[in-house]
């Protein structure tokens, strides 16, 4: 049985929080903001037990609560599923599919949360490739000139 969300978003992570804001030479607070995205995307996967494609910023703190083993599996388990796989997409369509998986998961992300899509903290994140003018646009389109992390995740 799945725990609610906001047993997730008071889990204690703080530890992986802040070494993730020193390795990533980010702010605390704006580390928090990444922390609770990355425990909503998660819930959503044990939730609905379906593939998200994510944005870099998401992906980088991901990365860096993996290297938590204990922490990372104790976290799953708490979800209520045994482990969520990281996958990187490798190929170009895979890449596709990360699109489209992106987009069903800012619809299911507005569908369980009631609430508008964090443009803001998925989008335009230093993590994100902006381009020599380091402008993003916070709009769904500009999903399809991020450098993305690629990753997906199954269970």
């Amino acid at each position: 049985m799945i725990v609610n969300i906001d047993d997730i978003i008071n889990y204690d992570l703080s530890i992986i929080t802040y070494y993730y804001s020193d390795k990533e030479n980010i702010n605390q607070d704006e580390s928090k903001l990444i922390e609770i995205e990355m425990k909503k995307y998660l819930y959503l996967i044990a939730k609905n037990h379906k593939e998200y494609g994510m944005t870099r910023s998401i992906d980088m703190y991901w990365h860096t609560f993996i290297l938590f083993t204990k922490e990372y599996h104790d976290f799953c388990d708490f979800l209520g599923c045994s482990y969520i796989h990281h996958s990187p997409a490798t190929r170009e369509e895979e890449k596709v599919s990360f699109h489209e998986n992106f987009i069903n998961f800012i619809e299911d992300y507005e569908s369980a949360y009631k609430m508008k899509f964090p443009n803001e903290i998925w989008l335009a994140t230093p993590h994100i490739n902006c381009g020599s003018t380091g402008n993003c646009k916070n709009t769904l389109p500009a999903i399809n000139n991020l450098v993305c992390g690629g990753g997906r995740a199954s269970h």
